[in-house]
């Protein structure tokens, strides 16, 4: 059961300057859990590791183009795979060492050689006990095909809609749901649906699909047109933005969660990509805020037991976040309250009033 109390509550005025504060220091938190790296490469690594101490397999995925990413974490579940970022022509050093930490035999590399270079791939069969296997399509609308093929026998009855396009930070809620449930993601255009695509579903046999984002990304016309395609259900997960659209996807797929998954959903998708193999609720923050939609979600679902995992460093989700989300857990009474103003605009004297900092 929650505990009672008052939530935090950040307000700031600013006028005619930028308050930056900096400095302040905030004590270790209980429920809070933080994973990141220098970059996102590393962040990729340090969530692998956080997962997984062993594994047979990983998989490979672009770091700056997140479509085949996000499609690899239905293969990601299937497989026990944690999914690790690489930069398009080179492997990051820190993917090759934690490819021999992790000990694993083989690595799955999604993508032809527009999306991973030949290089990445010679890189990794240059070490020692690995083996490789790419994973591509003609487009990726074919890779999502593919990839749903590689992991063919765990496929069930349903499937993910997303465009791999535009709108991809939509898409990208979807990763957790499609690791936790063996759900492959097959990608359209906002108007079309590929031919490859539509021969997979009939493949698969898919019979019921969650188109993930509004009609804006995938249009009504394609919804239509799986309508007519299924024996079963389509259903559209939508909010009126990113932040929204992850609170009604998390509301639809995850029941009572235990953990739920914090990401940037302007500034830190690909950290979104390795946070799919913890099969928890990804919700989308800013830097410094949660919005109001987000904290309502936050606040149905939060016990005395939640663990929230932030993913990504402070320049991407502040330490204000956390202390949002600690508070949420614990209950405890926390208002800051800011009012900025200049005194003196021609000579940039700036007066700062704050109330309520404890």
């Amino acid at each position: 059961m929650r505990k009672s109390g008052k939530l935090l509550i950040v307000s700031i005025t600013v006028a005619l300057a930028i308050l930056m504060i900096s400095g302040m220091v905030f004590a270790e938190f209980d429920y809070v859990v933080r994973y990141f790296g220098e970059d996102r490469y590393q962040t990729s690594v340090e969530i692998a590791q956080a997962e997984y101490e062993e594994v047979d397999n990983v998989i490979i995925a672009r770091g700056d183009d997140f479509a085949d990413g996000l499609a690899a974490s239905f293969l990601a579940g299937a497989l026990e795979a944690p999914i690790l970022l690489t930069r398009q022509n080179v492997l990051p050093q820190v993917i090759e060492e934690a490819i021999e930490d992790l000990g694993a035999s083989k690595a799955y590399i999604m993508g032809g050689e527009g999306a991973i270079h030949p290089s990445v791939q010679e890189a990794l069969e240059a070490m020692e006990g690995l083996e490789t296997e790419r994973v591509s399509g003609d487009t990726r609308e074919g890779t999502a095909c593919e990839i749903a093929r590689a992991g063919e026998a765990f496929i069930g009855d349903t499937a993910f809609i997303v465009n791999g396009y535009t709108g991809q930070a939509d898409a990208m809620v979807a990763g957790a749901a499609a690791f936790k449930n063996n759900w492959p993601l097959f990608i359209v255009k906002q108007g079309e649906i590929p031919p490859v695509t539509l021969e997979a579903i009939e493949e698969f046999g898919i019979e019921n699909i969650y188109i993930v984002g509004g009609t804006a990304v995938v249009s009504a016309g394609v919804e239509e047109e799986l309508e007519a395609l299924v024996q079963g259900s389509v259903e559209r997960l939508y909010g009126a933005n990113r932040e929204d659209t992850s609170v009604e996807f998390a509301r639809e797929m995850f029941s009572d969660p235990l953990q739920i998954s914090i990401v940037n959903g302007y500034d830190g998708l690909a950290d979104a990509v390795g946070a799919s193999i913890f099969g928890d609720p990804i919700i989308y923050a800013r830097i410094n805020s949660l919005s109001d939609n987000v904290m309502d979600y936050l606040r149905d679902q939060v016990t005395e037991n939640t663990i929230f995992s932030i993913f990504g460093g402070e320049a991407v989700i502040s330490n204000t976040v956390a202390q949002i989300l600690e508070g949420l857990v614990t209950g405890e009474e926390v208002v800051l309250e800011f009012q900025v103003t200049f005194a003196d605009p021609d000579n940039g004297i700036l007066v700062a009033f704050v109330e309520g900092l404890p």
